[in-house]
């Protein structure tokens, strides 16, 4: 008998969870459930951050949600600066920052973030770094 992993059930329950219609109370408490299963993923990053972008996305469903949307950044964070393992989930990174962005009416609201400036030392290599500030300044100009 084969199970599938974990990341994979997260992932493709998040993919259809942004579909879904849903209260805000049922996103909250869906999203404390899932996270939970998710914030544990260890081991592999690259399933760990396939599964943070389509949570993400579905927390920037509700643009309000600025308090989840810290404390998720937080666990991405935490999950990828040991060994610098961010430097290997770049796209991924640009994905979440493209995300972020286009899911705020106001974009000035990431920057109330205690997270958002932590999440963008992660561009640390100068030409991603570069290109991630020109999406921030973009959608400024939008």
């Amino acid at each position: 008998e084969t199970a599938f992993p974990v990341f994979y059930l997260l992932k493709n329950l998040g993919d259809k969870m942004k579909t879904s219609e849903m209260s805000t109370k049922g996103r909250k408490k869906s999203l404390k459930v899932v996270w939970s299963q998710l914030a544990a993923l260890d081991g592999n990053i690259d399933e760990y951050i396939e599964c943070a972008v389509v949570w993400l996305h579905f927390i920037c469903l509700d643009p309000s949600n600025l308090k989840d949307l810290d404390i998720v950044l937080d666990d991405v964070i935490k999950h990828l600066l040991p060994a610098r393992t961010f430097e290997a989930c770049y796209p991924a990174l640009e994905r979440i920052l493209s995300l972020l962005l286009n899911s705020q009416q106001d974009i000035t609201d990431l920057f109330t973030l205690t997270k958002f400036l932590p999440f963008m030392d992660l561009f640390q290599k100068e030409s991603v770094k570069v290109e991630a500030c020109k999406t921030v300044l973009s959608a400024f100009q939008s």
